[in-house]
């Protein structure tokens, strides 16, 4: 029986699942990779550490199911975005990956503001000016850590650095590379402009292929070492956010809400929609010649940290007021939800 292999790399837990052609769960496993706070709003985690993590969780699934993990032909992924591992000419990491959670790079906002106003790198990139993007760690990495930067190969995000470390190719999709603030979302490829002001090399970014739509061949090694066979492919992947709403039955009349570390409500459009108030991002979906405005509400997996820590050390009730019912956590935290929903500014404002 022909299987596939999905792996999700997401922000702080890592997942592999096995299906079958039907799309039924053969197998899955997940492992937590952590975050490492270095303080002064640095946020990083270990490139080596997830790469072990993939394996761990991919021999896992090939030895418990090794009648079904023999019929593996394709790996597929998901990814969270926007952090980045500088590597070497080797493809090795030279230092920790900057989280896409990271927001130090403050000063470089400023200095992209030197050169772009606010509503101009918004109508390139879909993007307000923020750290959380791709190009101000980079620039950040450059004037903190410049012998780390002259020694840069490659600017690899989480799922092009595993691509690489299956095929030997780098290589990430348009929904990945939506998320640098160094793509051009109308025209679907590396802006020339940004990458021209801020004297970026063009090949240190990895080539941009369709979600889906390359696919190279496992390393006979790597495929020995993950106890696979031979003849499996690697396929591109894409954003995990875009991935999730292509799995909710996301179309143009149909909005989604995909919930993990953070969440998104996202809608899709046949052609670049730009929100004048420079609020809502907006990205190219894997759909060909189709893009999506993605709203973030980045607290969402603290929210069940909190809860489930409440619930251990207090109990699953808390005190509604003013009449001092005691509901469920969950309970309580929508009905203050419902309190706040005509207070919050939404969707409805901006359509």
């Amino acid at each position: 029986m022909r299987t596939i292999l999905a792996i999700d790399l997401g922000t702080t837990l890592i997942k592999a699942v096995l299906f079958d052609e039907s799309g039924k769960i053969i197998k899955s496993a997940c492992q937590k990779l952590p975050l490492i706070n270095i303080g002064k709003n640095g946020i990083e985690q270990d490139p080596f550490l997830l790469w072990e993590t993939v394996k761990t969780l991919v021999n896992k699934i090939s030895k418990d199911t090794a009648a079904d993990a023999e019929g593996i032909r394709t790996i597929g992924f998901s990814s969270q975005g926007l952090s980045i591992i500088p590597v070497d000419m080797n493809y090795k990491p030279l230092c920790n990956m900057i989280s896409w959670l990271d927001i130090r790079a403050v000063r470089e906002v400023r200095e992209i503001e030197k050169k772009f106003t606010a509503r101009d790198i918004f109508h390139i990139t879909g993007k307000k000016l923020h750290e959380s993007y791709s190009l101000p760690k980079i620039l950040w990495l450059r004037n903190n850590e410049p012998e780390v930067y002259c020694r840069t190969n490659k600017i690899q995000l989480p799922m092009d650095y595993i691509f690489y470390k299956l095929t030997g190719e780098a290589v990430i999709d348009h929904t990945m590379a939506g998320g640098t603030m160094l793509y051009d979302v109308v025209y679907r490829r590396w802006s020339k402009e940004i990458l021209c002001a801020f004297n970026i090399r063009p090949d240190i970014l990895p080539s941009i292929k369709d979600a889906g739509s390359y696919r190279a061949p496992l390393i006979r090694n790597t495929a020995e070492e993950l106890g696979l066979s031979k003849d499996v492919s690697v396929v591109t992947g894409a954003q995990d956010q875009k991935c999730a709403v292509i799995g909710a039955g996301i179309d143009e009349n149909t909005a989604v809400i995909s919930i993990g570390t953070c969440s998104a409500v996202i809608a899709e459009f046949p052609a670049p929609v730009f929100d004048e108030k420079l609020r809502i991002p907006l990205f190219s979906f894997l759909k060909k010649d189709s893009y999506v405005l993605e709203a973030v509400v980045s607290t969402t997996g603290i929210f069940k940290d909190f809860t489930d820590g409440y619930k251990k050390t207090r109990g699953e009730t808390m005190e509604f007021k003013p009449d001092k019912r005691k509901v469920k956590i969950y309970d309580y935290i929508y009905r203050k939800y419902i309190e706040l929903e005509k207070k919050i500014i939404g969707w409805k404002e901006f359509f």
